[in-house]
């Protein structure tokens, strides 16, 4: 269950069947908690599915998109629309945190969906951003968020980011960036495709250490709670060996207050992340 509050539209997600067998006491009470304008309750009907349930329905969005502020920005959000929520709330800090390293920098946003971490990038004074994705929707959703903050015109790549990545095929190379957010989708949807979603997270992640140059950080993400902290460390350490690079850990990401974790349930720690520098 996640509940997000965009604004005036409180978003409520389900993704098991007693929450959403449960919706009706639910709402009810984030209705007098929060007290928002309008309820929109979004069903992940994949999930959900596994559970038995079908048909799940979505409701009606009210006007969208609507606008929202998040650490000094305005940002259009969509509830129904696109991942997730409407908007990923669960990387704000780390979205702050990376406006915070962009002074100066030459920055890539690779898997950028609607640019959260590279207009932060610009507005912290990066020199330039080149915004990667490959779903023109989103890319055009980019464009417009970036109107909205008066950002210009977004540099933006289209394409397959594995290939990409991998081929070192972006123009100017991967040797040109001082820094990088790596935040792609979940890539282990269940436990039976772990092994998979690991060496996919290793390839990734290899592909940057490869080609980056000394002094280049690098903030990389996971968002797949079928595998752990220690895994996904795992992974960028064989991702280092492969790259014959010394990489060091500078900081520890993950998800903020309001995402907390029990302890009987420690798939719950979904996000994870690192700022690495490389040597």
């Amino acid at each position: 269950l996640v509940a997000d509050l965009l604004g005036p539209i409180l978003v409520v997600e389900f993704s098991g069947a007693f929450a959403w067998e449960n919706r009706g006491w639910i709402t009810e009470i984030l209705r007098e908690l929060v007290k928002p304008e309008h309820v929109h309750l979004q069903p992940d009907a994949e999930l959900l599915a596994r559970e038995g349930i079908s048909g799940a329905d979505v409701t009606p969005a009210a006007e969208t998109p609507w606008q929202v502020h998040e650490n000094g920005l305005k940002w259009m959000v969509s509830p129904g629309e696109g991942q997730k929520t409407g908007f990923y709330c669960d990387q704000r800090e780390n979205r702050r945190r990376f406006r915070q390293l962009a002074a100066g920098a030459t920055v890539l946003d690779a898997f950028c969906y609607h640019g959260g971490f590279g207009l932060n990038a610009l507005a912290g004074g990066a020199e330039s951003v080149v915004f990667a994705d490959s779903s023109r929707p989103a890319l055009d959703v980019l464009a417009a968020q970036a109107a909205l903050q008066g950002a210009g015109e977004p540099q933006v790549l289209q394409g397959d980011l594995f290939e990409m990545l991998r081929r070192n095929d972006i123009p100017g190379g991967l040797e040109q960036f001082d820094l990088v957010v790596l935040d792609p989708p979940k890539l282990v949807p269940a436990r039976q495709h772990r092994e998979k979603g690991m060496r996919a997270y290793k390839d990734l992640n290899l592909s940057l250490f490869r080609h980056l140059k000394g002094g280049a950080r690098v903030m990389t993400f996971s968002c797949s709670g079928a595998i752990s902290r220690d895994d996904f460390r795992t992974t960028l350490a064989w991702a280092a060996a492969d790259a014959g690079r010394t990489i060091r850990i500078l900081e520890t990401l993950g998800q903020p207050a309001d995402h907390p974790v029990p302890l009987h349930f420690p798939e719950a720690e979904y996000l994870k992340g690192y700022l690495l520098q490389l040597e």
